[in-house]
């Protein structure tokens, strides 16, 4: 498991200070998600995710190599603006809701494989779905679908 909080909110005493922090800007913006990649700035996320090996005592080194995988992100607007002014932090995705003071943004669930064909094959098949938050009271339009997302990656040695 792991939690990522990224903020630019500024406290109130450093305001009155007349000092302001700027949203967190990573030097490269990592890639957050498989199907919803917001940049890292404002936001809030648990990511958790489970790898195994249902074959790592076969006698073939190919089959043994097989590693299935599942996770799931869950994304947050940055609380703690919305604890202290009652305004929802801001963040550069499209379709938000301007009337939403909604901090959960909606979840993210992905499945794959990674097989290690021969020594130096390997591939990586990966797809994802983000639900988004959506409706009335909802971070998002209603008019923003659900977001789905399939990966294909392979890697070759020479």
């Amino acid at each position: 498991m792991q939690v990522t909080y990224a903020t630019g909110f500024t406290p109130t005493p450093l305001l009155l200070l007349n000092y302001s922090l700027d949203n967190f800007r990573p030097i490269s913006q990592p890639t957050i998600g498989l199907a919803f990649s917001p940049p890292l700035a404002n936001i809030l996320f648990l990511d958790v995710g489970y790898s195994f090996r249902p074959f790592a005592g076969s006698p073939s080194a190919t089959l043994s190599n097989i590693e299935p995988l599942v996770g799931a992100r869950v994304f947050f607007r940055d609380p703690v603006p919305f604890w202290v002014t009652t305004l929802p932090a801001d963040i550069l995705v499209n379709d938000l809701n301007p009337g939403s003071t909604a901090l959960y943004l909606g979840t993210e669930i992905d499945a794959g494989v990674v097989w290690r064909i021969f020594s130096d094959l390997g591939m990586w098949i990966q797809g994802g779905v983000f639900l988004p938050s959506t409706g009335n009271s909802g971070a998002f339009l209603s008019s923003r679908g659900t977001g789905y997302i399939l990966k294909i990656d392979v890697s070759a040695a020479i």
